[in-house]
């Protein structure tokens, strides 16, 4: 079970355990850094693992430009408490704005696979919360899995019908889910975690 907090000024999460899914100190200064890690543009389809309160989505959206999020959070009481945010709510009014949720009751690869089609000339980044490797790995690695399905499926649909997958950086002999897997960011040291 998970709450709202205020810690130091900024929106948290509480688990029943004491911990808290963002930084105890500036949570908006971890978002920055894991996105400046995972390299994320303007021109990126964000995947973000663990959404958390929506920093990442609101840092990714108002500092990066970023305008097209999957966001997967196995957890639907986190995308609840994520979505009372206001920095969450205006980045999902904006207009332009792409934003779209997935828990464990809804991880449709056809769904996803129809998102991606959409966006299929943007570079796919993908970036995991700190959080979310550590309470639901099993969960993650289907998840990943999903998207790489999804993606492989919009890789093969352009080859078919237009030359718009060689935007997407990926040549014919790369694996798309090593590329996927690699592009993972994992912030896991304390000093991560005191930001």
């Amino acid at each position: 079970m998970y709450s709202a907090c205020v810690l130091n000024g900024f929106d948290n999460i509480r688990t029943d355990n004491g911990s808290y899914l963002h930084s105890a100190y500036n949570p908006m200064k971890e978002a920055r850094l894991k996105l400046e890690g995972a390299g994320a543009s303007k021109n990126d389809m964000l995947v973000i693992f663990g959404c958390g309160a929506g920093y990442l989505l609101d840092c990714a959206a108002n500092e990066f430009g970023v305008e097209n999020f999957l966001i997967v959070e196995p957890d639907p009481g986190i995308i609840n408490l994520s979505l009372k945010r206001e920095g969450t709510v205006s980045v999902i009014e904006k207009r332009g704005n792409r934003v779209y949720y997935f828990d464990n009751t809804n991880l449709d690869p056809e769904y996803i696979f129809g998102i991606l089609l959409l966006c299929v000339a943007k570079p796919l980044k993908i970036i995991e919360s700190g959080y979310f490797r550590k309470t639901d790995e099993k969960f993650l690695m289907k998840a990943l899995e999903t998207v790489k399905t999804s993606y492989i499926s919009v890789l093969e649909v352009t080859k078919k019908f237009g030359d718009s997958a060689v935007s997407t950086g990926i040549q014919e002999n790369d694996d798309p889910f090593l590329k996927l897997a690699s592009e993972l960011v994992f912030y896991e040291s304390e000093e991560d975690r005191l930001l």
